[in-house]
């Protein structure tokens, strides 16, 4: 982080691909994993958080990422678990609300049995700092969503 391997800070945003832009758009799939990895591990801690954070449209490309990938994957947990521990902060909250995550979220608990523990308990966490949010309340009560159906299917589900 002292170093800016992954070129997060506002020093290496006029390069025109940075380290971390390349990782997360390279073609081979174990590569992608485990950036993802990495990120993950890196949001565990503050110091993490707060370093990778300073990277411009972060948020953005994990979101679509996220959406983009069909699955329980490894990949797709491991983004999901970053978001939620970037969902700690306002601006990558205000970010994930307005790019409609709740909604995804809504539509991939609704097929809870297919998840891990991992997704649903990452989802579900996410969902709750999300709606912590009056944007995201207001995101909550849209009819689409029907957010009422999912939160009743985990209430019913044995995980506790």
């Amino acid at each position: 982080m002292h170093y800016d391997l992954l070129d997060c800070t506002e020093r290496a945003q006029g390069k025109p691909t940075s380290i971390i832009d390349r990782l997360l758009k390279f073609q081979d799939r174990k590569v992608l994993e485990y950036s993802m990895t990495l990120i993950n591990a890196l949001a565990n801690e503050c110091l993490g958080r707060s370093y990778v954070l300073q990277k411009a449209n972060l948020v953005e490309n994990l979101v679509q990422i996220l959406q983009d990938e069909t699955g329980d994957t490894p990949l797709r947990q491991n983004c999901l678990g970053a978001l939620q521990k970037f969902s700690l902060r306002r601006k990558p909250q205000t970010i994930m609300i307005q790019l409609d995550l709740i909604k995804w979220i809504s539509s991939v608990l609704r097929n809870i049995d297919q998840l891990t523990e991992y997704s649903i308990e990452y989802a579900t966490a996410l969902l709750m700092n999300l709606s912590l949010r009056e944007a995201g309340r207001d995101k909550c009560e849209a009819p689409d969503i029907q957010l009422l159906n999912v939160l009743n299917d985990l209430v019913e589900h044995e995980n506790l």
